[in-house]
């Protein structure tokens, strides 16, 4: 039976038997002719004195807990409550009535201060880190009948924590016609909703997270990126990481006069925290890496071009993707940077270095299965590669 038609029906037994007892009073006093008071007949027992009420033999009820028993959580809350009623006992006896001093909560051990009003008890948490929370309430009627509940949550006041091993440089300079910036890091968040990646314009302020930022323009033209947003929820709910690569465009064209311009790459992280009553109140945490990029006009022209393989190098051990850099003309003491995302990247997500000829490898560390996948820039030019690693044995040129 339901605790609400439990409470509904020993509420009618005992108007019942109120009834009852009036009817008799009312006979008595016709066949004595004495005064008799009904209200006399049920005057409840002075407070404290359990040896009064020891019909009553049934513990208190807990109902009505806040946050509810069947929403999961995690809570952003700072306080607890819950109902505590003294119903009509099993064998029919009256409700002694529930003793407030009594009324405590606890967790593992520790008392938490408890206030009430009329039937509802409340609990603050404030202070108490976040995680899970195991609340035990224990209360006695007047009749010493002990009762208690237990309310388990998951506190979630923080906010996800995004951590960037290795920020991007605050400044850069090239006369190539496009760089590759890249931000990678994790996010620690057990109840993640949303993690994403943005490219942002400030507007006239000039400060990356104000209100005046736009999207920065797609495309592969002048003062363009390549992408402007992304959804890394899939990803960190996997592994905790996330890699935002994106490339800019040089905004200046040949023969023109450079110009400073300024990137704003933020990174989003929400959890799915609730109130009390399971509306929405996530946390979310944002982080913004500002870029001034100083562009050049354009350097020589040469060609640009990649191919990824691989190769397990101790099987069930090491692996590594192998990209083929190659440029024509050779562009030997020419800069290159490389982006790589997957599953299973090991080490820094860019790599950097400096081309010795016309066909260079660079070899990054993995230990995953699946598609990996990147963008290699070299003197403003940039190439795409895939490749998709498998059990098989592979091979590196």
């Amino acid at each position: 039976m339901k605790l609400q038609s439990r409470f509904s029906s020993a509420h009618n037994v005992h108007r019942r038997r109120t009834a009852l007892r009036t009817g008799m009073v009312g006979l008595l006093v016709a066949l004595s002719g004495c005064e008799i008071k009904a209200a006399d007949f049920f005057a409840p027992p002075s407070s404290g004195n359990t040896q009064t009420h020891v019909g009553d033999n049934t513990p208190p009820f807990f109902i009505n807990p806040f946050p509810a028993a069947t929403l999961a959580g995690p809570f952003a809350i700072n306080s607890v409550r819950v109902d505590i009623e003294d119903l009509i006992g099993s064998n029919a006896a009256d409700p002694s009535g529930i003793d407030p001093a009594s009324v405590s909560a606890s967790i593992g051990g520790q008392s938490l201060p408890v206030t009430h009003s009329g039937n509802t008890y409340t609990v603050s948490l404030a202070g108490r880190a976040d995680g899970q929370l195991g609340i035990t309430w224990s209360a006695k009627d007047l009749a010493g009948n002990v009762g208690t509940s237990l309310m388990n949550l998951y506190l979630e006041n923080g906010v996800p924590a995004i951590n960037v091993p290795t920020p991007p440089p605050g400044t850069s300079q090239s006369s190539a016609a496009s760089t590759l910036f890249s931000v990678g890091g994790s996010i620690a968040e057990p109840f993640l909703f949303k993690a994403t990646g943005t490219v942002l314009k400030p507007g006239p302020s000039n400060v990356c997270g104000n209100a005046d930022n736009t999207p920065w323009p797609i495309g592969t033209g002048p003062g363009q990126v390549s992408g402007n947003s992304w959804d890394y929820t899939n990803g960190v709910r996997t592994n905790g990481n996330f890699t935002l690569n994106a490339t800019a465009f040089n905004a200046v064209s040949s023969g023109g006069t450079q110009t400073t311009l300024r990137y704003c790459f933020g990174v989003t992280a929400e959890n799915s925290a609730m109130d009390g009553t399971g509306a929405p109140k996530h946390g979310i945490s944002t982080r913004y890496f500002t870029i001034d990029q100083t562009w050049m006009p354009p350097a020589t022209s040469f060609t640009l071009s990649t191919t990824a393989t691989y190769r397990h190098v101790i099987a069930g051990v090491s692996s590594e993707v192998c990209v083929t850099i190659n440029t024509t003309p050779a562009q030997t003491d020419r800069a290159f940077q490389l982006g790589i995302a997957g599953p299973g990247v090991v080490g820094p997500a860019t790599t950097a270095g400096t081309l010795t000829s016309g066909s260079v490898v660079v070899r990054v560390p993995i230990n995953q299965f699946g598609s990996y996948t990147g963008v290699v820039v070299v003197g403003g030019q940039t190439s795409q590669y895939g490749v998709n690693v498998t059990s098989a044995q592979g091979t590196c040129t």
